[in-house]
């Protein structure tokens, strides 16, 4: 189908295979465009120039290059002219250096991983969402606006110190965002408003990243902008842009590259500009500098845009959410539930490498690996003394910046109502309301002969091992002594 606004525009192909590129000159034709062609990069210079001085340019340029080299005089070459003509430019290949990607700084620049094992089909479908979306952006972007508006950003994140990482980024950009834990939620956030740009995390329970952008793709929402985001390029990347997403980012990312990879998205007349000074050494506190030796606190502190408060905000978190990591892992492991094992060694990761422990991430990413690929029992014992030696350090950190908080007493009653409300969210698996009332759980001091089973049940749901938690809820429901009177906490 071709797009109307496409129509008399060029595109110069750029790649050496014919079979392969007389496919994507077809596929590239039935979008609207005149293309032409050229078998290398250096004879596509030439016709640059030379359209150049005919007054006739191309609105997009794919090449056929794995960006090892990006100090290759055709190549910058092609980068200068692309500064003059403000052109787009794809670049694919199957053997893509994924590290050189964000040396790509031009917010023009779009790469796109092929390799001859992909279906065709899904890389051509990748090409098509990434043009079309960027000529809807553009056609957007030339009409008058009326009215002035914040910019909405959807964010789909179920780890809370990757969530709020984000969104503290995305508002420093003057965006406004909504935040959901799952792709089922987006789905349900997409109904009920109108969106910008969509922000996704992949691994999530209930409804995964993917899945999420392939229903909405498939549903012919192509107008929205989609950027997956993910700890794992070399497994994920080319499946999410072969699912529909229009970019790419590997957390962790710095506010800098999170705000490049966003602005190619919106529209130009739109788009926040970053009010941020170029980052600068944040004095740090004492307690802070107990970390030093394990996290690179520098570093945290400027993907947290800068914001000490929100970092030591977010080692709080991390604290709180991974204290018994290690029996949680442990547990999971003996009870032949891999796949949530993977899930909460992922989650560990994410978080530790949002924070700048590098040790951490690492030793979580090689577990996580093993987990996936090996069938031998896996080794936890390293992460997890590592992982131990944090949270001892965290805690001996906030002694004195955390006052020990005194809970209020709850009472049996409190207590069934609070269940009675959470089963049928367990039922049904609502991620988000679920987290309210681990909230409210942990937010009294219960009777002593309760506490086991409530810090089990807190545990069970923030692993998502919502089955299980299920039957306590079941079991301690029918365990309680009936009330005679509910009463709310």
């Amino acid at each position: 189908m071709a797009y109307a606004h496409g129509q008399s525009k060029k595109i110069l192909l750029v790649y050496d295979n014919p079979e392969y590129c007389e496919l994507l000159e077809f596929e590239l034709t039935r979008l609207g465009f005149d293309v032409h062609t050229s078998k290398s990069l250096q004879t596509a210079l030439m016709m640059i120039r030379a359209c150049c001085k005919i007054d006739i340019s191309y609105q997009w340029i794919l090449v056929h290059n794995n960006l090892e080299n990006l100090a290759d005089p055709d190549f910058s070459e092609l980068q200068k002219y692309q500064r003059h003509s403000d052109f787009d430019i794809i670049y694919f290949h199957d053997s893509l250096i994924y590290d050189n990607v964000g040396k790509l700084s031009n917010k023009n620049n779009h790469v796109v991983p092929f390799s001859k094992k992909t279906c065709f089909n899904a890389f051509i479908s990748a090409i098509r969402q990434i043009i079309s979306s960027k000529e809807i952006l553009n056609n957007i972007a030339l009409k008058p606006h009326t009215r002035q508006r914040k910019l909405q950003v959807l964010l789909v994140e179920d780890n809370d110190i990757g969530r709020l990482m984000a969104k503290t980024l995305l508002e420093s950009l003057d965006l406004e965002v909504t935040e959901v834990c799952n792709g089922q939620e987006g789905l349900e956030a997409l109904d009920l408003g109108h969106f910008d740009l969509l922000l996704t995390d992949i691994l999530m329970p209930v409804m995964n990243g993917l899945d999420m952008v392939r229903t909405i793709r498939n549903s012919g929402q192509n107008q929205l902008p989609i950027i997956v985001m993910s700890a794992n390029a070399e497994a994920n990347w080319a499946d999410s842009f072969f699912s529909g997403a229009n970019g790419f980012l590997v957390k962790p990312f710095n506010a800098d590259v999170l705000e490049r990879e966003v602005n190619k998205w919106l529209p130009t007349s739109q788009s926040a500009t970053a009010t941020s000074s170029p980052a600068t050494l944040v004095p740090l506190t004492p307690d802070l500098k107990k970390l030093e030796h394990l996290i690179d606190i520098q570093a945290g502190i400027n993907r947290s845009g800068g914001q000490t408060d929100t970092y030591c905000q977010l080692l709080r978190y991390y604290y709180d959410e991974y204290i018994n990591f290690g029996d949680q892992l442990k547990s999971l492991l003996h009870a032949k539930q891999r796949q949530q094992a993977i899930e909460l060694v992922h989650s560990l990761r994410g978080a530790a490498g949002n924070l700048g422990a590098a040790k951490v991430e690492l030793l979580a990413g090689k577990l996580e690996h093993d987990l996936n690929y090996s069938e031998q029992p896996p080794s936890i014992e390293a992460l997890n003394r590592v992982h131990q030696q944090l949270v001892k350090t965290l805690a001996q950190s906030f002694k004195d910046l955390y006052v020990q908080e005194e809970y209020p007493a709850g009472s049996l009653a409190s207590l069934q109502s609070i269940l009675e409300q959470l089963l049928p969210l367990v039922e049904n698996h609502q991620a988000r309301p679920i987290k309210a009332a681990e909230e409210q759980l942990a937010t009294y001091t219960w009777p002593p002969e309760v506490n086991n089973e409530i810090a089990n049940l807190l545990k069970r749901l923030k692993g998502f091992q919502y089955s299980a938690a299920r039957q306590q809820l079941v079991d301690m429901l029918s365990g309680l002594p009936q009330a005679t009177e509910k009463s709310e906490p």
